[in-house]
């Protein structure tokens, strides 16, 4: 399947992307338009050893037409920053006595930065207030690096920060097929919450006097669903492969009055899923042949799940036993691990022929 790789401006939450040898997940992007003509997106890149950096994409309309200027930069402390007080007299800024007009002339790490221009957008702060936040931006004699300072206008006083980076070409990055994204993506999500969140709901649900294996029937597939969403984002394959597979496991289950043997429904179901992982993928435009099996493998969980804990209530002897929960348990997850290893030998026989 041929791999289509998105234009950098196109660029999500959720996405991964090569630059210099370093690989960057997406973790946020916003857009700001002051005017129909100016638009600036942000988008916010993690990396575990190099911290957090901002892409930032300017669009100004000019009458030459619309200009547009990449700079990848990163946060960094203001107190640092000089500005040419009177000729060549200079003072470092302080963040509580910010001045109110931008000096023409910035010094960083001994570089001398021009001022170039100003532009203003509504943006929401940490509190989630919407406020004016200016920006001016100061570039070196080369153009080449650039010296943003960006003050907040918050009601009590204005917060100023300063991002120093590069001007950089678009076309030196490349964003990654989403297969090799979710490798990055799991390292940035926050598993351990949910994960915690859920436990402690099924121990309220228990205690309040809801059956325990109620509740982990019901929940466990919806709960299934919501981390595949959170590590994976959100992925059309996603979106229609997982509800196409719980619809096959369906029509088996009424066609049949759920007289199949449990091994037969699994094969079937793992045959369902593996086609219809392959369908979904190749109507994407991006992805790779390990993201079949991911896919495969996370539709037909929650789906098997429920089957299982159907055959459990309607077939197991009352009162139920420990050993029939683990049992209805542990089959749908073999299941979905043999979904894994089918469409991985698959992908593997793929890649030698």
């Amino acid at each position: 399947m041929e791999i289509i790789i998105k234009p950098l401006e196109r660029l999500n939450r959720g996405d991964a992307l090569k630059y210099d040898g370093v690989v960057w997940y997406v973790t946020n992007k916003e857009v700001h338009r002051e005017s129909d003509a100016y638009k600036e997106t942000q988008w916010t890149l993690q990396n575990r050893t190099r911290g957090t950096y901002y892409l930032v994409r300017s669009e100004d309309k000019t009458p030459s037409g619309l200009e547009y200027v990449w700079v990848l930069t990163k946060l960094i402390d203001i107190n640092s920053v000089e500005y040419d007080l009177s000729g060549e007299t200079w003072q470092y800024f302080n963040e509580e006595l910010f001045v109110n007009t931008p000096p023409q002339k910035l010094k960083f790490n001994g570089v001398i930065f021009n001022y170039d221009s100003e532009n203003s957008v509504q943006d929401r702060d940490d509190e989630g207030l919407t406020v004016t936040k200016l920006t001016w931006d100061y570039y070196d004699e080369t153009m080449k690096e650039n010296l943003a300072l960006e003050i907040w206008k918050e009601p009590d006083r204005d917060y100023p920060e300063a991002y120093m980076g590069n001007v950089v070409e678009p076309s030196k990055f490349r964003i990654l097929p989403a297969s090799e994204a979710i490798k990055y993506r799991a390292k940035f999500v926050n598993l351990q919450l949910p994960v915690s969140v859920y436990g402690v709901a099924l121990s309220v649900a228990f205690l309040i006097g809801i059956p325990f294996d109620v509740c982990l029937a019901v929940s466990f597939p919806f709960f299934t669903i919501y981390m595949m969403h959170r590590i994976f984002g959100r992925i059309l394959w996603l979106e229609i492969a997982s509800p196409l597979v719980w619809l096959a496991v369906a029509i088996m289950a009424i066609a049949t009055n759920f007289s199949l043997p449990f091994w037969i429904v699994a094969s079937y179901a793992i045959a369902a899923a593996t086609i219809i992982a392959r369908l979904t993928a190749a109507a994407s435009v991006a992805g790779g042949s390990c993201f079949c099996r991911l896919i495969a493998f996370s539709g037909l969980l929650p789906a098997i799940w429920a089957y299982s804990f159907l055959v459990y209530f309607r077939f197991a002897s009352g009162p139920h036993t420990i050993n029939q929960l683990i049992l209805s348990c542990i089959l749908p997850l073999a299941v979905a691990a043999g979904c894994y290893v089918v469409n991985f030998l698959l992908e593997r026989v793929h890649e030698q022929s």
